[in-house]
């Protein structure tokens, strides 16, 4: 059920793009002098560090556990997939068919639809894929939050590089 995963993670990309732009604020890129390829006595810049990074992503971690958010992701998901479901095939089958003899298995008729071709389960599928859209963003609701713990060691890490290579520089 590998397109479920793919229509799971189109909806949290979705529900995510209100998260990061709720305050009204884009990210930006941040270019900092001294970071190019001026030679080995250009001055060292200190790394630009997002020190509301770790709550920006709770928050986030919080937007994606709501069921509320959960429950319109879902119905965006299934309505999306319900609509998927009849769009007409048969007539693009047999275009195929024309244009390459032999490309298209079996016979289809010009009046189907995908789910005339998914089978005798494709009305459950909106249903299933909204179930599981709701389970993948609990899932990325716990990877945030624990990608939001971890920020602060990354900020650690950024500090510590940066020391190590004036010290270096001054060697």
């Amino acid at each position: 059920m590998r397109s479920l995963a793919y229509i799971s993670l189109a909806a949290l990309m979705l529900a995510s793009a209100p998260v990061i732009a709720e305050d009204g604020s884009a990210p930006e890129i941040v270019f900092v002098e001294g970071t190019g390829t001026e030679g080995a006595d250009a001055p060292i810049a200190s790394p630009v560090v997002d020190t509301g990074a770790s709550e920006k992503m709770t928050k986030f971690a919080q937007r994606l556990d709501d069921p509320a958010m959960q429950d319109s992701i879902a119905a965006m998901v299934e309505g999306m997939s319900g609509m998927m479901l009849s769009l007409p095939v048969g007539k693009f089958a047999g275009a195929i068919e024309k244009a390459r003899p032999g490309a298209v298995k079996d016979s289809i008729p010009d009046d189907a639809t995908l789910a005339d071709l998914a089978g005798p389960d494709a009305e459950a599928i909106p249903a299933r894929l909204g179930d599981e859209s709701r389970n993948l963003m609990s899932m990325m609701s716990g990877f945030a939050q624990a990608f939001a713990g971890m920020i602060p060691e990354f900020e650690a890490i950024a500090r510590d590089i940066e020391e190590s290579v004036k010290k270096a520089r001054r060697k």
